[in-house]
């Protein structure tokens, strides 16, 4: 009998997260954790184990809905946004920091020009 009976998992899609309930959830436990001030039988012990409860489970909340942000942006832009945004970093005309030095063409020109002036006057001087 026991050899017929299957369990079968059964696996929901995460929904969409409802930012407005966590801002609300966010306020009433910030409010809680505030009102602990006015309770004579709360210690700075229980406001800190609080805290430290609302650090943890924020944190899992923000990891979850930075997780959720970018799986969306991951799927609304694809392989065509990823490819839009590295065309546009190649034909970007900006300098990227590296280890030897970018400078203007118009100022390493101008520096040229007058090391090879002094360097002229320099020759006529020694003749």
């Amino acid at each position: 009998m026991l050899k017929k009976i299957r369990i079968v998992e059964q696996r929901t899609k995460p929904s969409k997260p409802n930012t407005e309930l966590l801002m609300e959830q966010i306020h009433k436990d910030f409010q809680n954790l505030s009102a602990l001030k006015d309770n004579l039988y709360a210690f700075p012990s229980d406001v800190s184990a609080d805290g430290e409860l609302l650090k943890s489970k924020f944190a899992q909340s923000v990891d979850e809905f930075v997780k959720y942000i970018q799986k969306k942006m991951i799927e609304e832009r694809g392989v065509d946004g990823l490819k839009l945004m590295k065309e546009m970093v190649e034909c970007c005309n900006r300098k990227r920091l590296t280890l030897t030095p970018h400078y203007d063409p118009v100022f390493v020109e101008m520096v040229m020009n007058k090391v090879l002036s002094d360097l002229n006057l320099f020759e006529v001087e020694l003749v």
